[in-house]
Formats: structure tokens, C-alpha cells, sequence
């Protein structure tokens, strides 16, 4: 079982090695640091379980604490090893939310800009219609019939400036707004971008789950990949729950025993186990006659 230990201790020692320097994109020290961190605290919670006595209790704990670890270890690994599938995963999820989040913009500003352009529309109409009428007003060919830029024709011309100028501040509104969606477009992507980055584990982890459930030959060779990890993990768990007592925890057990019976003599407070000379008569014979000896001793 001490043997089976070095296999979940290694394995994340790995894992926060290349957690730091393949997704994280930290520096190697860091990875270092971060790798030995997992490893003892994982070696510590191993023998924790390990050296444990055994109970019903401490047994389901024991599994389902072995799991949590067995299958985030495998996780970790799994990002790992499937680096470039989760990248890719990732970009299609990326195109497709950003898609998605340019679609909502674009349904959000629908009406408002159908009414903006409808309203430019009609107001270009309005003064392209006026310019016409007023050429026509002064070159003879309609409205009064009078040659020439009289009256009417500058009236017509005035008109025709107001449904420009209508026009131009219409134009412009339209312009305002489709900067303002162009803005928030700009914005929406950047969020999606910064949502995205290669650190961001649980969007890694997201495209990885997404990645072999939408294809069946990917999924069965993540499965035997994550339970070969899972097993190798669990294999101190297995060989403590399986194995018999070794002569290690039955001398342990042994000392307990010891001990325990020491501080029951100690809680009774028996005066014949501490001074038995003065209960049992053979003990105060045996004094008396060491103390009578004219024999030096260790005694006298």
C-alpha cells in the first residue's frame, strides 16, 4: 500500500505541473510550487486514510473521498492530454456563442432600426419628391406654368431644404444607432473573447464534456482513459478496504490495546498495584526478611 501511494502522488504531482505551464500558461516555477502542493496534500490525505482505523463510516468516507479525488485527478489530466480537441471544442463553441449574443443585439435593435430606416426612407423620398416639384416650377413644366425662379419656385425650394435638412437629421440618427450596435457588438465580443481565454478552466472542461458527448468513438475512449486514471487512483482505497490487517496494524492495534488497559490501572487508583507490601502479607515477609540480612545489598 506505501508502493500503491506514489501512484496518485505522481499523478498529481503531473497535474499541477502542467496545469500551470499548458493551461495556465504560467511560469515553470510556479508549476513547480504548485505541483508539490498537490502532491503532499495528496499524499497526506492517502495516508490519513490509510492509517486510519477501520469502521462502516470511516469506510464510506474513505470511498467517497477517493473518488472526488480520483475523478478531479482525472479531469485535470484529461484537459491535459486532449489539449488540442478542447482548443478546438472551444473555438466552435466560442463562433457559436458569439453568433449567438451578435443575433440577440441584432433581434434587440430590430424594431427601433427598421423604424429609424423607414423613417430615413420616407424623409429622402419627401425631399427628392420636393427637388422635383420645384425644378418643375421653375423651368415652366409644372405647377404654375411661370418660367423662372419667381415666388412659388422659392417656396418650393425652401420646402425642398427643410425635407433635406428632415433627411440629413434622420440619416444621422440612423448613424447614431448603428454605432451604438456596432458598439455593443464590439463589446459583446470582447466579453466572449475574455470568457474564452486558455485559463478559463471550467469553459475547458465545459467543451471537453461537450466534445465526446456529440461523438461516440470520442466518448468510449475518454471513458477508458478517465476510469484507467480513476482505478490507478483508487488503488490505495481498493488494497485498504480489500487487504487483511498487516502485522504493522495489528502491532498498532496491540500498542493501543496496551495502552489502554495502562490508563484504566492508572484511572482505578488500586493502592495494591502501587504499594503491595502493605495489602498482601507474602510482600511484607519478604521485606522484612531483605531488611534483617546482615549481608550488604542493594536493599540495606
Amino acid at each position: 500500500m506505501g508502493t500503491a501511494l506514489f501512484i496518485p502522488v505522481i499523478i498529481w504531482f503531473i497535474n499541477g505541473y502542467f496545469l500551470i505551464t499548458e493551461i495556465m500558461n504560467g511560469p515553470i516555477y510556479q508549476a513547480i510550487i504548485t505541483g508539490a502542493i498537490f502532491a503532499v496534500l495528496i499524499f497526506i490525505v492517502d495516508r490519513s486514510l490509510l492509517m486510519a482505523t477501520n469502521s462502516k463510516f470511516l469506510a464510506l468516507f474513505r470511498i467517497l473521498l477517493g473518488l472526488v479525488i480520483s475523478i478531479l485527478g482525472a479531469i485535470i489530466l484529461d484537459e491535459i492530454v486532449f489539449k488540442d480537441d478542447i482548443e478546438q471544442q472551444m473555438m466552435e463553441i466560442k463562433n457559436e456563442s458569439t453568433m449567438d449574443y451578435l443575433g440577440n443585439i441584432d433581434d434587440l435593435y430590430a424594431s427601433n432600426l427598421a423604424r429609424i430606416q423607414a423613417e430615413v426612407d420616407n424623409r429622402y423620398t419627401a425631399w427628392q419628391s420636393a427637388m422635383e416639384d420645384a425644378k418643375k416650377e421653375a423651368d415652366g413644366t409644372g405647377g404654375s406654368g411661370t418660367k423662372g425662379v419667381h415666388a412659388i419656385a422659392n417656396l418650393k425650394l425652401d420646402i425642398a431644404d427643410s425635407n433635406r435638412e428632415a433627411y440629413e437629421n434622420a440619416k444621422a440618427e440612423l448613424a447614431t444607432l448603428q454605432e451604438k450596435i456596432q458598439i455593443d457588438k464590439d463589446n459583446k465580443i470582447s466579453e466572449v473573447e475574455e470568457g474564452f481565454k486558455d485559463s478559463a478552466l471550467l469553459m475547458r472542461i465545459k467543451a471537453l464534456y461537450m466534445l465526446v458527448v456529440k461523438d461516440s468513438f470520442m466518448k468510449a475512449i475518454y471513458i477508458l482513459f478517465t476510469a484507467f486514471i480513476v482505478l490507478l487512483e483508487l488503488m490505495v482505497i481498493i488494497l485498504k478496504l480489500s487487504w487483511s490487517k498487516t502485522n504493522y496494524e495489528k502491532r498498532l492495534d496491540f500498542i493501543e490495546e496496551i495502552g489502554e488497559k495502562r490508563m484504566n490501572k492508572i484511572r482505578q487508583n488500586d493502592p495494591r498495584l502501587y504499594e503491595s507490601s502493605k495489602h498482601y502479607a507474602r510482600y511484607q515477609e519478604t521485606a522484612d526478611f531483605i531488611r534483617n540480612q546482615n549481608i550488604p545489598s542493594f536493599f540495606n
